[in-house]
């Protein structure tokens, strides 16, 4: 029996978890579309609507809406408040895609989990594969062999995806400057934290923060 990829396994729980399936009710109520979550999106169809999830390169990943009544015929209004909630429910759907990347699972070896403890204790500074490895208690060979095996990624996207994910944490504070944040996470350069935050987030660092801040204003104002 062929052994699924862990794309394949993630997609799966991906498509069962409590976040999709919920959502994926009330925005059928809601719109009149029916989502589903595609690694290759299938031939288009009238009214369908798409949009790509953040969760990386090495997980492509599509969000799809497509009318129940087939027909696609909805107001160019109702399209465009439809694919800003799709939009919306893409970023939120891959803030959790990356949580979830980024767990110590039941499944992975002690070994894999022990290196993902090193760099959560260590991810503001320089870390080098082999302190990683004596940490976890095996060869820099073997740990990089079943990391990839047990979670899918790399360990050094594994440790960039973990850096983004504290970057934006930080990023909520207006006061600190981004090129601090990128060193207190660890990147070595402001381009290389840049390069990598649009990789996994899928935008920059300065249009994140600007989101955050057009999202405060909405509250703002239906308040």
């Amino acid at each position: 029996m062929k052994k699924e990829s862990p794309q394949t396994i993630f997609l799966e729980k991906l498509n069962n978890s409590s976040l999709f399936l919920t959502y994926q009710d009330a925005f059928e109520l809601a719109t009149g579309y029916r989502l589903s979550l595609c690694k290759k999106l299938p031939k288009a169809e009238p009214g369908d609507l798409s949009v790509s999830v953040p969760v990386g390169r090495t997980f492509p990943l599509d969000l799809l809406a497509r009318p129940l009544d087939g027909s696609g015929c909805i107001g160019e209004h109702l399209k465009v408040c439809t694919r800003g909630l799709l939009e919306a429910f893409a970023r939120q759907l891959g803030e959790e895609s990356n949580r979830a990347m980024l767990e110590s699972g039941s499944a992975a070896t002690g070994a894999v989990v022990r290196a993902k403890d090193f760099i959560h204790g260590n991810i503001g500074t320089k870390i080098q594969l082999d302190d990683m490895a004596s940490a976890a208690g095996t060869s820099s060979f073997q740990l990089c062999r079943i990391f990839k095996r047990d979670t899918g990624i790399t360990m050094t996207e594994f440790i960039s995806r973990k850096r983004v994910q504290r970057a934006k944490r930080l990023l909520r504070d207006p006061y600190r400057q981004i090129a601090e944040i990128a060193d207190h996470v660890g990147f070595t350069s402001l381009s290389q934290f840049s390069r990598n935050f649009s990789r996994y987030a899928g935008e920059s660092p300065t249009e994140f923060r600007q989101r955050l801040k057009e999202l405060e204003h909405c509250d703002l104002a239906a308040s």
